[in-house]
């Protein structure tokens, strides 16, 4: 049988952390989430939360929207939009503007975004595997086509610099997730990545496959059932670094205890001898989603 702590995978979480955090649920299930942008050690944790500090691996905000992740990439590759400093109470970052809830000096956020640069060319270089979560097809577009966070009340916008919101197409999304891939890729050609569809996160959106994204509805499931308080932590902790389910399947069929629902025993075996396969191979991805919610 397959030790499911023999997986030990260096996992990364790029973005996601609006509603909820998926780094937290994955920390909570045993993950060593990797955190490239850590608070400053003086600062209290609710302060740290309510500048994004921990909620991913690194600062990123928001994102969700594969243009948004697309141009972070661009900007780690030295790009530099222009109008993304936003002027209100103090500055605010136009890509991030939650990541600054309550506003710098210019210098501050400039000094800010180096850092956090730097940080997301680490985080490519030094994960194995990267989970991006998507949750919006929807994003503020300006007339270049950059992407922007939703503006705060009382900012305003650099001269030129006007923003509205859009939902992109099923093709334009496929277009951005391809040329993502492709940045990915020439950063750093190991690197597997895994997005992660949250409606919870967003709204319900048809996402296109595309070669080179790993996506799987088990893992998505386990993740929004223990952010809810639910088991399957073991599971979805081996399949957040890369497990095969099939190699899991033995410690999640294992003898079922006397008091369980004798018929749900009775179907079990007749499926084992049918299938004529080791009894703890055979296990449908429904039966694992119903153990694990428990």
């Amino acid at each position: 049988m397959e030790d499911e702590g023999a997986v030990t995978a260096r996992v990364g979480v790029l973005g996601g952390d609006g509603a909820w955090s998926v780094a937290e649920v994955l920390r909570g299930a045993g993950v060593a989430v990797a955190d490239l942008e850590p608070a400053p050690k003086q600062v209290a944790e609710a302060v740290a939360r309510k500048w994004h500090y921990g909620l991913a691996s690194v600062r990123a905000g928001l994102l969700g929207h594969p243009r948004a992740i697309l141009q972070l990439l661009q900007q780690v590759n030295g790009a530099r939009p222009k109008g993304w400093i936003w002027k209100g109470e103090g500055a605010v970052d136009g890509f991030r503007p939650e990541i600054d809830p309550e506003g710098l000096p210019r210098e501050g956020i400039e000094g800010y975004r180096l850092a956090h640069l730097a940080a997301v060319a680490r985080l490519v270089q030094e994960v194995d595997r990267l989970i991006l979560p998507l949750c919006t097809a929807r994003a503020w577009v300006d007339g270049a086509g950059t992407v922007f966070g939703a503006r705060p009340k009382g900012v305003t916008l650099p001269s030129g610099v006007k923003i509205s919101e859009i939902v992109f197409s099923a093709d334009d999304l496929r277009s951005d997730l391809h040329a993502m891939v492709e940045v990915f890729r020439a950063l750093n050609p190991r690197l597997v990545l895994q997005v992660s569809v949250l409606p919870s996160l967003g709204e319900v959106v048809d996402w296109p496959e595309v070669e080179g994204l790993q996506h799987d509805p088990i893992f998505d499931a386990l993740l929004e059932a223990r952010r809810k308080g639910g088991k399957g932590a073991g599971l979805l902790a081996f399949l957040a670094q890369g497990g095969d389910i099939d190699r899991f399947a033995p410690v999640v069929a294992a003898p079922v205890a006397e008091d369980d629902d004798a018929e749900r025993r009775r179907r079990r075996k007749e499926k084992r001898k049918a299938k004529g396969d080791n009894p703890g191979k055979v296990i449908c991805e429904d039966e694992l989603l119903e153990a694990f919610a428990k």
